[in-house]
């Protein structure tokens, strides 16, 4: 009898919990925990506000977003330590760490601009929400300023 792959599985672990968590039953929060030379960890949460279990799945999309919800600089690269699978049931939350590199770090080339939020995409979703964050963010679209970790890693 043949075995399912991991991801298979993960999928599969997804069905029975309820599905993937949509865009809609989330809320969620950027919250720096530590400083690192010249860079920022922070802790993105996201919250079931829904009626039923869902799952969380590998990376969030992340990108900063200016005031009027548009993107500021590069979207976010991601840790290659891997991601697992998280299942939220309603009011439950889960976090993924995010580096966000200090624009003085990155010089001129950085185009620095005044970030409002960021937008997630939660794993396996086109729907994004919009965190609240204030901060400086490189405007260019060439620099890597953000690096996500996935949920369950």
């Amino acid at each position: 009898m043949p075995t399912a792959s991991p991801f298979d599985q993960a999928k599969a672990d997804a069905q029975r919990a309820g599905g993937t968590c949509s865009a809609g039953q989330l809320s969620g929060s950027l919250t720096p925990q530590q400083g690192a030379a010249g860079s920022v960890i922070a802790s993105l949460t996201l919250t079931n506000n829904g009626s039923a279990p869902c799952t969380l799945s590998g990376y969030p999309g992340v990108s900063f977003v200016d005031a009027n919800g548009a993107p500021v600089g590069a979207p976010a690269s991601r840790d290659a330590s891997g991601a697992g699978t998280v299942t939220l049931q309603p009011g439950a939350s889960a976090s993924a760490g995010v580096r966000i590199t200090q624009p003085g770090v990155i010089g001129q080339v950085c185009n620095p601009h005044q970030a409002a939020g960021v937008r997630v995409y939660p794993p396996d979703s086109y729907e994004s929400l919009v965190v609240p964050y204030s901060g400086q963010a490189c405007g260019n679209p060439k620099v890597s300023q953000l690096q996500v970790k996935g949920f369950g890693s």
